[in-house]
């Protein structure tokens, strides 16, 4: 929440004073783990910018960049060591070793405020604080192993004891018992994305999809019946022609994006005439269509591009 000075205020739904870390920010730690786990390249390319809206190239601070503080914390300041099992519950079933990673209340954590968010920030025995933070450690950390780091989720995974909770008729069994593990909604919720995020099955909605490329004699096309047959589950096709070769025949350049979506029903042929190469001996032009083209139509578009 940003600081607004010595007058202080506060979020009027939360209740969080303005230039500290509550509710309302708890949640960026999963969304970020979240974005790291979907888009782990996309997400280290994060443009940062200079107090005068300059974009600095010298600033790194993607997503796992941001995830490594919060497990740094951890790592330097809880009084056990959570990559190691069992460490962080010797002779209690609380968690409060791993509280002092972040506890400014109880136990005066340290970096954990900054110039700009100068006041202290929500308890961390708040369910809603601490579990988005255990998220963090979906991102690998140079200075602690991948081992290690399953440990970790594996020490915070156990705070909470579901032996008598009935999971198929909640109703009829106990609440789980443990310091955090809070069952009213925001507080259950945070607990159940966090945990969700590090069980590692996060997958995409749209994953990125395979593209095949395939090089076959322009005169061997009618012979094979390759590009017919491709484009039975096509829906996208590119067809090139590499010309002016010095001892090569012209060539057709196909590339077949594996998706079938004749279930759509999409017909008709729209040609889109794009040059996409130049250089100095070889001219490559895609054509691009939709539906599912037949012979004829196939060997046309193959005759309108550039012949050797």
């Amino acid at each position: 929440t940003p600081y607004v000075g010595e007058e202080r205020g506060e979020c009027a739904q939360s209740g969080t004073a303005f230039g500290s870390f509550g509710a309302d920010a708890s949640r960026s730690a999963w969304r970020i783990a979240m974005d790291y786990s979907l888009y782990p390249e996309e997400s280290a390319k994060v443009v940062m910018y200079d107090r005068h809206g300059r974009p600095d190239p010298s600033l790194k601070f993607g997503a796992q960049t941001f995830l490594n503080r919060i497990v740094a914390q951890y790592a330097s300041s809880s009084i056990c060591d959570g990559g190691v099992a069992g460490d962080c519950y010797i002779n209690t079933s609380s968690p409060f070793r791993m509280a002092y990673a972040y506890d400014v209340h109880k136990y005066n954590a340290t970096n954990v405020m900054c110039a700009n968010v100068p006041n202290k920030p929500e308890s961390w025995w708040a369910g809603f604080m601490a579990y988005p933070t255990f998220a963090a450690f979906v991102a690998p950390y140079d200075k602690i192993g991948p081992a290690q780091m399953t440990t970790w989720m594996d020490t915070f995974s156990s705070i909470c004891n579901f032996a008598h909770v009935n999971k198929w008729n909640y109703s009829l069994g106990h609440k789980p018992k443990g310091s955090i593990c809070l069952t009213s909604y925001f507080e259950s919720s945070q607990a159940v994305i966090a945990t969700m995020i590090m069980s590692g099955n996060l997958t995409t909605i749209f994953p990125k999809k395979e593209q095949e490329i395939v090089a076959v004699l322009k005169d061997d096309v009618d012979e094979l019946g390759l590009l017919p047959a491709a484009a039975q589950n096509t829906h996208w096709f590119h067809l090139g022609c590499l010309a002016c070769l010095a001892t090569a025949s012209a060539a057709t350049l196909v590339a077949v994006r594996k998706a079938n979506y004749g279930a759509l029903g999409v017909t008709g042929v729209r040609w889109h005439p794009r040059r996409v190469v130049r250089a100095s001996q070889v001219t490559l032009w895609e054509f691009v269509y939709s539906g599912k083209p037949d012979d004829e139509q196939l060997l046309v578009m193959a005759d309108q591009t550039e012949d050797a």
